[in-house]
């Protein structure tokens, strides 16, 4: 047997939009003639490769407590075997007097699951029928004529997501690298390379002689360079270079 999922007025979000429903319209001529019935499921409509529908209770889902009430669900149609489907759904009813969209979400659970069990979720108290039938709220007009409507995103697993991690070290234990160069008075304008370890990245110290770039044969060029990055990668690291030169033994 097919199970429920639903959230009761207090655990809902209630505002008011501009813009329509993306996925779904439900338009009902009389609304009168339609709470004659217990229940009114709508047509077919497809969101996130899956049929979805919406069931309407003109006189409330007395099951759940919703005497009094519009019951207002989204029921999923092709079922998922082995498969649970997670969505991000709304469900709308149309001020007509103001133009805008009453939306209703589930405040405490925004991600809601679908699956061979738990095909319908909802709202057994969507809105109030004394509400919905005032004529200022602009529910429904001289015709009893309504408009309800859907939003159904559905979460598919990313195949293609993109990760990102942030490490802080603010005081390593061995965050000093010395690159001894010998007869320095030999080299010209090659770069002397050094490769180096440091928390478990490999880096590259590059050494100019004479100046890369603007300033050439009259300052000396130091740069640092991490060499395992990948497109994925950002890293941010705060470094200083220091100068030392020969000691009295050395000398």
């Amino acid at each position: 047997m097919a199970m429920s999922c639903f959230a009761t007025a207090k655990e809902s979000a209630k505002y008011k939009r501009d813009l329509p429903p993306a996925h779904y319209l439900l338009k009902i001529e009389s609304f009168k003639v339609l709470s004659t019935l217990d229940k009114y499921d709508s047509g077919e409509f497809e969101v996130g490769n899956h049929k979805w529908r919406l069931s309407l209770y003109p006189k409330g889902n007395k099951d759940y407590n919703g005497s009094g009430y519009i019951s207002l669900y989204l029921s999923i149609e092709d079922r998922p075997l082995n498969e649970t489907v997670y969505v991000n759904y709304k469900l709308f009813v149309h001020d007509k007097l103001r133009n805008k969209y009453l939306t209703i979400q589930d405040a405490d659970e925004p991600i809601s699951s679908f699956d061979v069990s738990k095909t319908q979720c909802g709202f057994p108290r969507f809105l109030s029928l004394k509400e919905f039938k005032k004529r200022s709220n602009g529910y429904l007009d001289e015709k009893y004529s309504c408009t309800f409507g859907a939003e159904v995103f559905v979460m598919h697993p990313a195949k293609g997501r993109k990760e990102e991690s942030f490490t802080l070290i603010r005081y390593p234990i061995q965050n000093t690298f010395t690159f001894k160069i010998e007869n320095w008075s030999k080299f010209r304008t090659d770069p002397q390379p050094k490769d180096f370890d440091f928390e478990k990245r490999k880096w590259k110290l590059m050494v100019y002689p004479k100046v890369n770039g603007a300033g050439k044969g009259k300052s000396l060029s130091v740069y640092l360079k991490m060499q395992d990055l990948t497109e994925e990668d950002a890293s941010l690291c705060r470094f200083q270079f220091a100068c030392v030169g020969p000691t009295q033994k050395e000398i």
